[in-house]
């Protein structure tokens, strides 16, 4: 019998990450509240380093696996490029990433992302309250085509195929190297 716990109570990134973790056999799902501290991460890493503070913090809760999901604007391109990034963490503290699709965010959107959150700007947009908690701006964008709850799931599918193919993965980093990887290796503005 498996547990994960989950570094979220968004329903869309449980919902999306229990679809995923069932592959795993993890029979037990706990979702709990973590904060960052940062509304809207910018940028790869702030957004992979705020999704592995979640996942910490969940797998402190006697746990299998601790999930983390971070939504965050990956590059600023022509136009802001959003995904979500998952980190899962076992209970030996190996560590694995995912990335989500990634997708266009309007040009409009990128001077207001640097005062607020993608989430504030879209429920000023759509006028629905917590739009990020439901379909995600992706389901907003996409009129329904895509969802927040298939971007959660890819993510953490990506993040959990080295636990689904052990044999191939059998050296994962620890949570600490992951973290100084990400912190030293990845150069952003």
């Amino acid at each position: 019998m498996a547990k994960a716990v989950i570094g979220s109570t968004n329903e869309a990134k449980i919902l999306g990450a229990t679809k995923a973790l069932r592959l795993l056999g993890v029979d037990s799902i706990v979702s709990i509240s973590v904060k960052t501290g940062i509304e809207q991460p910018i940028g790869f890493k702030q957004t992979a380093l705020l999704a592995l503070i979640r996942a910490r913090k969940a797998l402190e809760y006697n746990s299998d696996y601790g999930v983390g999901i971070e939504g965050g604007i990956l590059f600023e391109t022509v136009y802001p490029l959003e995904a979500q990034i998952a980190i899962v963490i076992d209970k030996e503290f190996r560590a694995s990433i995912g990335i989500s699709t990634i997708f266009p965010l309007p040009r409009s959107f990128l001077p207001e992302l640097k005062k607020k959150s993608l989430g504030e700007i879209m429920n000023s947009v759509t006028r629905v309250s917590n739009i990020g908690r439901l379909y995600g701006a992706i389901g907003y964008l996409t009129k329904g085509y895509i969802t927040r709850i298939e971007l959660s799931y890819q993510a953490v599918l990506s993040a959990i195929i080295p636990f689904i193919n052990n044999k191939l993965y059998h050296s994962l980093p620890s949570d600490i190297e992951l973290e100084e990887t990400l912190k030293n290796r990845i150069d952003e503005p």
